[in-house]
């Protein structure tokens, strides 16, 4: 939740100053309470992501290839999810989908998503499993959102990758 904070306030400021307020140019488009709140959210946000993260590195999260196994299947639902809407399938691809084609991508987005849970629960446990995965899943739609907005044509590219890494990382942990 924080890192959603951190994306929507550093996206909404502005160091050149393109919003005004009483006339005078300003760089976030808030005032009084608003302002506030997203300040302290940035400086408040910045230090719960930090802690999380350091929080998460104590655990020793990376003994094998398997988060990378999850986080790309995560990052690739996301992108199938984000392609089953017809917005951001217009967005991408300058076109509409038929019906059919958004159904699969919207299937294949949650068979995804539903494949890197039940990694994250097996390599992990079921409790352990489940907050690994709300973080990895998280970083993956944060980054899904991102891309969509300021290079949509790349979101298919980096969705097949992830389907790569994903097969990579499973024949890596399959192997050992």
């Amino acid at each position: 939740m924080a890192l959603i904070g951190l994306v929507v306030a550093v996206s909404r400021y502005s160091p050149g100053r393109r919003y005004r307020q009483d006339g005078r140019p300003a760089r976030l488009p808030y005032r009084g309470q608003q302002r506030w709140h997203a300040i302290l959210g940035l400086i408040f946000g910045v230090a719960t992501a930090t802690w999380a993260f350091s929080g998460m590195l104590s655990l020793d999260p990376f003994p094998s290839p398997t988060p990378a196994a999850a986080f790309a299947l995560c990052y690739a639902g996301f992108v199938l999810l984000s392609l089953g809407q017809a917005r951001h399938h217009r967005r991408v691809y300058g076109g509409d989908a038929d019906r059919r084609r958004r159904r699969w991508s919207l299937a294949t987005g949650w068979a995804s998503l539903a494949a890197s849970a039940s990694i994250s629960a097996a390599a992990w446990g079921p409790g352990t499993g489940a907050v690994v995965l709300l973080g990895l899943a998280t970083l993956a739609a944060v980054a899904v959102a991102l891309l969509l907005t300021y290079a949509p044509r790349v979101v298919p590219w980096t969705g097949a990758g992830a389907v790569g890494v994903a097969v990579a990382a499973g024949a890596v942990v399959w192997a050992t």
